[in-house]
């Protein structure tokens, strides 16, 4: 059944390559695990359509397996700015960030995934991509931040220059984690100890800016489709 739908699409596009069909055709070859394949079709496809956002957050998915880690935020990034509510791109940049242990930026991601609930016209497209949900996303990063958790975990030759340089790269987790080492190891120095609150807040209040985001998002999408309702209804 599938590579009868699969040459029935390859047919369709070969005989209109111009046409939005190129999309569910690369679809159907990332359903049957041929990520070169997709991506040249996708590749081929933007050169007509750039601006389909999902299409060029599928790209940016298969940039991701293929560990192209770099052109693959970029590509996700790319699909945003021409559709912030694309969840295929928002819950992939998720997903890179929570395998790389950044989970503030993961955090940031989900939260605006999380958002768009079944509103977003991506989710449909998102499973068939093999993209995970944000529910199974936030049960993936809620399980790594606890076996991270600075309570229990134990960093190895831990330095406040391994602290600064994790902060550089933007795993905060990760420097709070060590600097807590620091803290335990050094109970009397205020100095650290100030710096361990500090960078506890800082996170807290990023988390918060975040889910705040995430919300703004979310009535953006509204009002837009409100807006696009009234006027088709002024069009009728």
């Amino acid at each position: 059944m599938a590579e009868m739908k699969l040459k029935q699409l390859r047919s369709e596009w070969e005989s209109n390559p111009e046409a939005d069909t190129f999309y569910l055709l690369a679809c159907a070859y990332l359903e049957i695990g041929l990520l070169e394949a997709a991506a040249d079709i996708l590749r081929q496809g933007l050169r007509h359509h750039p601006g389909h956002s999902r299409a060029v957050a599928t790209l940016g998915q298969v940039l991701f397996r293929h560990k192209d880690i770099d052109e693959a935020r970029a590509t996700l990034e790319q699909a945003l700015r021409f559709d912030s509510t694309c969840s295929i791109a928002l819950c992939t940049l998720a997903e890179i960030e929570i395998e790389a242990g950044n989970f503030q930026r993961a955090e940031k991601w989900l939260c605006q995934a999380e958002s768009l609930g079944t509103a977003s016209h991506s989710v449909s497209t998102a499973a068939l991509c093999g993209t995970p949900s944000a529910a199974s996303l936030r049960q993936q990063l809620e399980s790594r931040r606890h076996n991270c958790d600075p309570d229990h975990t134990d960093i190895p030759f831990v330095t406040e220059t391994m602290v600064e340089l994790y902060l550089k790269q933007g795993m905060q987790e990760k420097a709070i984690a060590a600097l807590n080492q620091l803290v335990i190891r050094k109970p009397d120095d205020i100095v650290l100890r100030r710096r361990l609150d500090e960078l506890r807040v800082c996170e807290q209040a990023t988390v918060s800016v975040s889910k705040s985001f995430a919300v703004q998002e979310q009535l953006s999408a509204w009002l837009r489709a409100i807006e696009y309702q009234k006027q088709a209804r002024a069009g009728e």
